[in-house]
C-alpha cells in the first residue's frame, strides 16, 4: 500500500517548519507566520517551475529553432486562454472560498464547494476543447506557416480540460495551504517532464513534443485530484449542497481579472503572429521568458499570503498584514534585485546561449525586466485586491491594462517589431501595479510598499 499523500505532506511541512521557524520566527511573528512559511515552501516549488519552464523553453529552442519555438509558444497560448475560458476564474476564487471555509472548519461546504466547481468546468471544458479542435483544424493555417502547426494545435486541444482541472484543484489546495503540492502540478510537472523527456529520447518534431504535452497534462489533472482527495479525507461528509449561480457569482469577476491580466501575452503573441513571422515569436517568448523568472519571486509570497489575506479580511484583521508589508517588499527587492541586474547586464550573452537568431531580443528583454523590477517594487498588491473584496477593482484595472497592450502594440509593433511588443508589456505592468497601490491606498487606506495603514486598535485598520 502507498502511503496517504496527506501523511507525506504532513511530515514534510513539519520538517519544513522546524528549520525555518528561527529565520522566519525573527522577522514575522503572530498569524502571519504561517504566510511567511508558506511563502517559503511555495518559493522553493516556484524555483522549480521556472528552472523547468525554462528549460524546456531553451530546449524547444535549441532543438527546433525559431520557428519551431514560435510554433510551440503559439500552440501553448492557445492552450492557455481555452483553460482559462474554461476555468471562469475558479482558481483563485476557491483559494479564497477554501481557506474562508477552512478558518471556520467548514469542511462540508469546501466539498460542497469542489463538486459545484467539477461541475461548471467539466462540460465547459468539453465544449470549449472540442470548439477549439474543429477550428484548429480549419484556421491553423491562417495562423502559422508551419506545416507542423496544424498538428501541434490539434494534440494541444486535448489537454484543455485536464489542464483546466489542475488550476482548479491546485486553487483548492493553496487555500487549504498545500502550496507545494499545488505548484507542482500546475508548474512544475509538465514541463519539468517534457524536458526529461526532450533530453533522454530527443524528439524528432515540435508535433511529437505537443503529443506528449497532451499526455502529461492528463497524468498530472488525475494525480492532482489524488491528492485533494487524500488531503480533504472523509472530512466534510456530506457535502453541503452549493448553488451554482453563487459559485460563478463569486468566481466570473476573477475571471475577469485573470483572463484581462494574461490576456497581454496572449495578444502580443497573436499580433506577431499576424504581423510578424514564427521566427519572431519565439525571439521574444523567449525573452518574454527571462523577464518572467523574475516574477517567480513576487507570485511565491502571493501563494503563501492568499489563503491568510482572505481570513483575515473575512475577521476584519488586515493592521497585522499591512504592517509586514514592508518588510516583504525590501526582502522582494533584495531577492529580485539581485537576478534583475545581473539579466540587465549579461541579456546579450544570456540570449546568445541559445543561439545567434535570439541575440536581436536583447533591447526588448531588457525593457521588460525594468518592468518586472516595479512589478516587485509594489509588493503583493494584485493578490491583496483579490483577496480582500476589491475584485471588481481589480478586474476593470486588469481590463485597462489589457486596453493598453491592445493600443501600444497595434501601434508599436508593426514600427518596431519585437521591441514593440516588449514595450506593450512593459506598459500594462507599470499601470496596472502603480494604479492597484492607488486603489488599495483610497480603498482600504493601506500603502503596501511601505506597510503605512492608520492604526485603528490593535489589529490596525477597519473595513
Amino acid at each position: 500500500m502507498f502511503p496517504r499523500p496527506g501523511t507525506i505532506s504532513s511530515r514534510l511541512r513539519a520538517k519544513a517548519a522546524a528549520l525555518l521557524e528561527p529565520l522566519v520566527g525573527r522577522f514575522f511573528d503572530g498569524h502571519l507566520r504561517a504566510a511567511m512559511l508558506g511563502s517559503l515552501a511555495s518559493l522553493t516549488t516556484k524555483a522549480l517551475a521556472a528552472v523547468g519552464s525554462f528549460a524546456l523553453t531553451a530546449l524547444v529552442a535549441r532543438r527546433f529553432h525559431a520557428a519551431g519555438s514560435g510554433d510551440f509558444a503559439l500552440g501553448t497560448t492557445l492552450l492557455t486562454i481555452c483553460s482559462y475560458v474554461s476555468l471562469c476564474g475558479l482558481d483563485y476564487a476557491s483559494t479564497r472560498a477554501v481557506a474562508v471555509l477552512r478558518a471556520g472548519d467548514r469542511y462540508d461546504a469546501i466539498r460542497g464547494w469542489s463538486r459545484a466547481g467539477f461541475r461548471i468546468l467539466l462540460p465547459l471544458g468539453l465544449v470549449i476543447s472540442a470548439a477549439a479542435w474543429f477550428a484548429g483544424r480549419r484556421y491553423a493555417g491562417h495562423l502559422s506557416p508551419g506545416p507542423e502547426f496544424p498538428m501541434v494545435l490539434s494534440a494541444l486541444c486535448f489537454a484543455v480540460l485536464p489542464i483546466t482541472a489542475t488550476r482548479f484543484i491546485a486553487g483548492m489546495l493553496r487555500g487549504m495551504r498545500r502550496f507545494a503540492a499545488a505548484d507542482m502540478f500546475e508548474s512544475v510537472a509538465i514541463p519539468v517532464g517534457l524536458s526529461l523527456a526532450i533530453l533522454l529520447f530527443g524528439m524528432n518534431s515540435i508535433a511529437d513534443v505537443a503529443d506528449l504535452y497532451a499526455g502529461a497534462a492528463v497524468v498530472t489533472a488525475l494525480g492532482a485530484l489524488w491528492v485533494w482527495r487524500a488531503n480533504l479525507g472523509d472530512r466534510g461528509r456530506p457535502a453541503e449542497p452549493t448553488p451554482l449561480p453563487g459559485v460563478l457569482k463569486r468566481s466570473l469577476p476573477l475571471a475577469g481579472t485573470v483572463m484581462a491580466t494574461l490576456a497581454g501575452p496572449w495578444i502580443l503573441t497573436l499580433s506577431l503572429a499576424g504581423l510578424a513571422t514564427p521566427a519572431d515569436i519565439g525571439v521574444f517568448r523567449v525573452t518574454l521568458q527571462f523577464a518572467v523568472l523574475l516574477g517567480f519571486i513576487l507570485q511565491a509570497v502571493e501563494t503563501g499570503l492568499s489563503p491568510q489575506m482572505a481570513a483575515l479580511h473575512s475577521q476584519g484583521r488586515l493592521g497585522d498584514l499591512a504592517r509586514t508589508a514592508k518588510k516583504m517588499t525590501l526582502a522582494l527587492g533584495v531577492a529580485g534585485g539581485v537576478p534583475a541586474l545581473i539579466l540587465l547586464v549579461f541579456a546579450k550573452e544570456f540570449l546568445g546561449l541559445l543561439g545567434p537568431e535570439f541575440v536581436s531580443g536583447v533591447d526588448a528583454m531588457r525593457l521588460m525586466i525594468l518592468a518586472q523590477v516595479i512589478n516587485l517594487a509594489t509588493g503583493p498588491v494584485g493578490s491583496y485586491m483579490v483577496m480582500t473584496g476589491l475584485e471588481r477593482w481589480s478586474m476593470w484595472n486588469a481590463i485597462t491594462g489589457t486596453i493598453i497592450v491592445l493600443v501600444v502594440s497595434a501601434t508599436c509593433i508593426p514600427l518596431l517589431g519585437i521591441l514593440g511588443a516588449a514595450m506593450a508589456f512593459s506598459a500594462a505592468v507599470i499601470f496596472r501595479n502603480l494604479a492597484a497601490t492607488v486603489i488599495v491606498w483610497r480603498r482600504h487606506r493601506v500603502f503596501l510598499p511601505l506597510g503605512l495603514s492608520p492604526a485603528s486598535g490593535p489589529d490596525g485598520i477597519q473595513t
